[in-house]
């Protein structure tokens, strides 16, 4: 039997080596590396592509969508599945949009998240009409509906300068970790505000806490 590897990127330590002995414990699954970030996620697998990433939806560093659109722009092997807390229909229609393979709650069955990873490495997809379905509308990987708020209006490059904005980091550091120009980071931070409709760090930290965005020790530590 071939060994699938696999990849997790949580922030939550304990969840993590929880989820890497649960799933080490079925044949044919072997966890390689446990990450907190998605920087070092996108690392590991551009080093060592692993056959599965298990990436929390609100990890910190670079957001999980912003790792899949890299890892598909770099065409690697790595196929990709998102975990989430709680249903978030407006990340599920990212995840479908930037090249995931796959969305799941934290909360799935044990049986049912190995039948899932099974699928996902046999070439499947794996989005759920749980995670999929609101308010009478479905969203699809060729026109992923989401609710028409501020945040939505983000293109994708201002979503991810708004988080790590949000989490603490510089401008300077923004543009070496995304590989641009400070003054085009600082075009992002411009538009996203207006459309944001925020003045300050603080209360960009305060509207991305309160859409949960990030959690209470991202905001924290941009303080």
């Amino acid at each position: 039997m071939l060994t699938a590897t696999i990849v997790v990127a949580d922030t939550h330590e304990l969840f993590a080596q929880g989820l890497r002995h649960l799933l080490e414990a079925k044949p044919g699954l072997s966890v390689i590396d446990l990450v907190n970030d998605g920087f070092a996620a996108l690392e590991t697998c551009r080093q060592r592509p692993p056959h599965l990433l298990m990436i929390d939806a609100m990890i910190g560093g670079l957001d999980a969508m912003e790792v899949c659109r890299q890892l598909r722009r770099y065409s690697s092997p790595t196929r990709v599945l998102v975990t989430m807390p709680h249903t978030q229909y407006e990340l599920t229609a990212q995840a479908m949009k930037c090249g995931a393979q796959g969305v799941v709650l934290k909360s799935i069955n044990l049986d049912k998240l190995y039948t899932v990873i099974e699928s996902i490495l046999a070439g499947e997809k794996f989005f759920p009409s749980e995670l999929t379905h609101s308010r009478g509308r479905y969203v699809s990987e060729e026109a992923p509906s989401e609710p028409n708020t501020p945040y939505s209006r983000l293109t994708a490059r201002e979503r991810t300068v708004f988080k790590l904005l949000a989490e603490g980091h510089s401008v300077k550091q923004v543009a070496s970790h995304l590989e641009l120009k400070p003054k085009t980071v600082d075009v992002h931070k411009t538009n996203l505000m207006r459309k944001l409709d925020v003045h300050d760090r603080s209360e960009l930290i305060h509207f991305a806490f309160r859409e949960g965005l990030i959690d209470a020790a991202s905001g924290l530590n941009a303080f």
